[in-house]
Parts: C-alpha cells; structure tokens; sequence
C-alpha cells in the first residue's frame, strides 16, 4: 500500500514539473513574442529581451554606415592627426577589379539565427534550447570579416612618411672615409593592434572612429655601440669585395657596400642585415638563377591518358644557405664575441688559414647555393593514384586584359596547377593559393580610390576563381563556397563567375569521386583552361543556363580629375552594365540514383561607367 502512495506521489510530481514546465515555456512564448530570448547574444552583445526589429534597425544603421562611409582611423603623433579612411572596396577600371578591404557578409541570416534560437524544432527543442540561454548564455556571431593583406597595404601606403622613422646607427663611406651615422628615436604603430581595433568595430558594427595613438620606437643601436667596431668596418670596406657566383654567373659587391649591411645583433656582435642579403638576391640573383620545376602535362589520346609532356626538375635559390656562406666568407671561422674583442675579429679576407674560401681577382667568392627540387606530379604519380582518363574542363577568355593581370593569372596557375586533391577532401582555392604578395610573384594593378588611382595587389585571381568553380560543376562536385562579383563582369556574364579575395570570399568543393584528382591549368592564346583528370564514376550532370529577373538601371557616368593620365585626355572604364539578378539550377545524378541539387543566386549592383579626366580636359556636362 505503501508503495502505491509512493508511486502516486513520484507521478504527481512529474505531473507538477511537466505542468510548471509548460507554464514557463508559455509565459516564454507570451512574453518573449517577437523578442529575443533572454541570454542571446551577438558578438559580445547582450540582445535578449529586445525585439527583433529594434535590433535589427541598431545593426542596420551601422552596416549602412559602414558601407557609405568606411572605417575611419585617427592617428595621433608628433605631427598632429591624420584621418586616414578605408573604404568597402576600391573599384578599377574593370568590375572585377575590385579590392574588397572588408566585407560584413550575411549579417541578416546570422541575426536571424539568433532570433530563432529557441523557436525552431518541436517543443521539446524549443524548452532545451531557450533553457540553455536563460542558464548558459548563447552567443551568435556576424560573419563580416577584413582583408589583413588588402589593409595592410592600404595602411602602409596611407602612413607612410607619416610616423617619424626610426633611424638605427649605420656606417656609411663618403669621400673615401667611412663615419658612423648618428641613429634617431622614431614613431610607430603594430599593424596587429590597428587590425584588432578594426575586428571589434566589424563585429558590432560600430562605425565610429578608431583613435590610434604611435608609439616611440628606439633605435636597435647606437652611434656609440657602433664606433667600436669602426677599425672592422675599415677593414670590411677597403679589404674585403665579394663576388657571388654560380657557374659563368656573378654578381659583385665591393666593400663599401657591404659596410651598409653590417648591424649589431641581440648580443652585441658584429653581424649582416640577413634580410638586406636576402633582398639583394630576390632583386638581383634569383630572377636570373631561379628554374622552378615543370610538372608532367597529360592528354587523352584514344581513351588513354598519354604524357605529353614530360616532368622536369627544377633548380631554385637556396636563400637560407647563401646568406649562411656570406657570413662565413665575410667572418671566416670565428667571430668577434662582442665590443671588447672587435679589434681581433678574424675577417675572411685576413683569415689565410680558412682554405674554403676562395680569392679570385680581389674578390672573396660566395657560392650561390641551390637546391633541386622534384615535380610535383609525374607519370609515376599518375601511375601510382590510378589516375587514367580526363573527367572535367573548363575555360574562360580573358583578351583584352592588362599585362599585369595576365601576369597574376599565370602565377596563379602555377601554384595550382600538379596539384593532387584526396578523396572526401574540401578544395580551398584561397589556401591553394597562398599568399598573394609581390614576395609571391604577384604585382599590383590600378584601382580607383577617391578622386585617385593607386595600386592594389589582386587583379586576375578572379579569373582563376571563376575557372575552378566551372571546372568543378562541370566534373559535377558539391560546390560548399562561393561567391558572385558584386557587378557583372563582362569576362563572364552573370551567374557563373566566382570571386575570391583572402581569406573570404573563398572557393571551395568536395573531391567526392571516391578516387584522386590531378587538377591541371594552362594559359594559352588569352585561355585560361583547367582540366580534372581521375577516374569517371557515371554520374550525370546539369546545369541550367542563368535565369535572369530584377534588372536595375545603369548609373550617370563619374568623371574624376587625375594626373595619371595625359594632359587633356580622358581614359574610361569598360561598358557600363545593369544591375541584375541571376539563378542557375545544378544538379548531380549518381550512378545509385542520389541526386544533388543545388540553386547559385547571384544578385548584381550596376556598373557605372568610371572617366579619368587628365589637366586640361573638359569634362561634359550632364544632360
């Protein structure tokens, strides 16, 4: 009996926690309606309790702002202020030629997630969900992020000569003497604390000004640190010459240019500016020397994969071990320990004993040092991953493009091309890539900011982009990133381009072909062509041409004083282009009947046509 009076007890508290359960979640239901549920969220923000519009009118207001206006800096210095502003994006003279320096992305679809947190799903969802807030906090995040190459650039381009230079002690030779430079205190800013202040303002939207205070910055020596080592200075400058060689090559240096690398390092010694020597060399030595290796190129020729063009090894700089052998040839053996004993540092040129450094005419001989490096991808590769037929192509034209931007495209093509994708992998074009700089072999391409054009790096990747995310439809993969120019561009038409820019917007697809793909790029009469080749499963795959909708008309044309162009002239931009909107329907039939579908939205801004007006020009009036 007593048993039963227990069961009846245990039930009726279960009855009482279900209905106080319930309750709760319909005061939630009642109280929370159109609002956000407490302990929500976004980006560091507190939202909960207010409704969906007040929030979304706060974030709608500064991402309107941002658009309109940019991200304003303020740096403070010995100088005064500068306000240095950076925009969205700088548009050139092209549509896709566009440096995006930050983008807010799907700012609405994020906020929307945060509302419905605890709103979707059945009722027991909804209880855990919104319990989960109210006990543990939900955080929600924007996905607007900032290009650090773009801004790094920008930043340095916009500051320079602004901040005072810091000016370390150098030796320097003039009229047959050398002195010693007296070094001065200088003015700097970490780029990471300009582009950590500029995350914060991106991720809650807020478009106010960003005050920078610069730093002082010392010397990393003195004029007096470096008078103690002035009689080895001497010595370097009017007994020591290098000559650096490579078979029938050389290149010289005499000793009074070779003082301007000396520098003290964290212990006191006499030591090269390592990255001096290395600038010598890209600037000088590895154009010329440089031979990067050639991967095998293939064909299909009677349903056979044939290699048409066989592999090569390649013969690259080695940079490290160069700049080691001139610090060996320049200090021979030993090394001066610090100030006390510079007098008695044993110079190459002095060391006789040293019998690995060599003498020919004056001049101490360096040996370039290369290294050899394997093709990436060979017949024995092909051999080895069972790849064996030509499973997807794509092509794209781009004539009519600078010099520049054809240059981009083949160094671009270079890096991807030989390049083996595992099964199941996700293809990031953007890390395949790497580093778009001009260390990397890129070079800048004008851009139009304000009233000016500049030089940004970036123009010709999009080509690449656009290529590749062709290539991959038309091989039938799951496309998992992309994203459209923001105008049309005229290389591709709308609905079938694909932008990139580090490190988002990025293109990325799965390799689910359950076997290896060999991806494979050549530029050939203004083609860009990339080939897949691996092994065909049988699926079948469609893609629906673009269907057009929400066409926007053009805008006035804007003319825009420059002295980059010549006196009286005027230079434009490419045909201006509507605003539009663009779907395209994909889909994959496999071999077991799984169908993949997948719909690409693309909505275009209109392309105005931008003039460059040179002094002297007139510029028309508007009709």
């Amino acid at each position: 009996m007593n048993s039963v009076n227990i069961s009846k007890k245990t039930l009726a508290y279960i009855i009482i926690a279900i209905a106080t359960t319930f309750g709760v979640f319909l005061f939630f239901e009642y109280t929370y309606n159109n609002r956000f549920y407490p302990g929500i969220y976004v980006d560091g923000r507190l939202v909960g309790g207010k409704t969906y519009t007040e929030v979304f009118n706060e974030y709608k207001k500064g991402a309107e702002a941002l658009d309109k206006d940019g991200i304003t800096l303020i740096f403070e210095s010995e100088k005064g202020e500068r306000i240095v502003n950076i925009p969205m994006e700088a548009s050139g003279m092209s549509p896709d030629r566009v440096v995006a320096y930050f983008s807010l992305g799907d700012w609405e679809g994020s906020l929307r997630e945060a509302y419905d947190y605890g709103r979707n799903g059945n009722i027991l969802t909804k209880i855990f969900e919104q319990a989960n807030s109210l006990i543990k906090n939900k955080e929600f995040n924007f996905p607007a992020v900032f290009q650090s190459e773009a801004i790094s650039s920008f930043y340095s381009r916009e500051i320079k000569g602004y901040f005072k230079e810091t000016i370390s002690s150098n030796f320097v030779y003039v009229g047959n003497k050398i002195y010693v430079s007296k070094e001065s205190a200088g003015e700097d800013l970490d780029f990471s604390e300009v582009s950590q202040e500029i995350e914060k303002k991106l991720s809650s939207f807020d478009p106010s000004p960003i005050r920078l205070k610069a730093k002082t910055r010392m010397p990393s020596f003195s004029k007096e640190e470096m008078k103690m080592f002035l009689p080895v200075a001497n010595e370097i400058a009017h007994g020591i010459n290098v000559d650096f060689r490579y078979k029938s090559y050389g290149w010289k240096v005499s000793g009074k240019k070779l003082i301007t690398w000396l520098r003290l390092d964290e212990n006191g010694r006499l030591s090269l500016d390592k990255n001096k020597i290395k600038l010598f060399l890209n600037k000088n030595i590895i154009p010329v020397l440089d031979n990067r290796p050639m991967s095998s190129r293939f064909e299909v020729q009677g349903g056979k994969l044939i290699e048409i063009e066989k592999g090569r090894i390649g013969n690259m700089v080695d940079i490290e071990k160069t700049v080691a052998k001139v610090e060996e040839v320049i200090f021979g053996t030993k090394r001066s320990l610090g100030i006390a004993d510079s007098m008695v540092a044993s110079l190459g040129g002095l060391a006789i004993g040293n019998s690995d450094i060599i003498i020919n005419n004056g001049y101490l001989v360096v040996p370039i040092e290369i290294t050899e490096e394997e093709p990436s991808v060979t017949k024995d590769t092909v051999d080895e991953y069972n790849i064996n037929e030509l499973v997807g192509v794509a092509t794209t034209n781009f004539k009519g493009s600078s010099a520049d931007r054809i240059h981009n495209i083949k160094v671009g093509v270079s890096k991807l091309t030989g390049l083996l994708i595992a099964p199941g992998e996700e293809f990031s074009t953007v890390f395949s890539i790497g580093t778009t700089s001009e260390e990397e072999g890129f070079v800048a391409e004008f851009v139009i900011k304000e009233d000016k054009s500049i030089k940004e790096l970036g123009g010709g990747l999009c080509q690449i982009a656009t290529t590749l995310f062709r290539l991959a439809l038309n091989t039938g993969l799951p496309i998992t990133e992309r994203v459209n120019h923001r105008y049309v561009v005229g290389y591709y038409g709308p609905g079938l381009d694909a932008t990139i820019y580090d490190p988002h917007p990025d293109l990325r697809f799965i390799n689910d072909t359950g076997k290896y793909l060999l991806l494979q790029g050549t530029v050939k009469d203004n083609n860009l062509i990339f080939e897949f080749f691996g092994q065909k499963d049988g699926r079948h795959i469609y893609i629906s041409e673009p269907v057009l909708s929400d066409e926007k008309p053009i805008p006035e044309t804007k003319y825009l004083m420059s002295t980059d162009v010549p006196y009286a002239t005027q230079q434009c931009s490419e045909t201006p282009r509507k605003g539009i909107t663009a779907e395209v329907d994909y889909a994959v039939t496999y071999k077991n009947g799984k169908i993949n579908e997948q719909k690409f939205k693309s909505i275009y801004q209109p392309w105005r046509k931008i003039c460059l007006i040179g002094l002297g020009a007139t510029i028309p009036l508007k009709k």
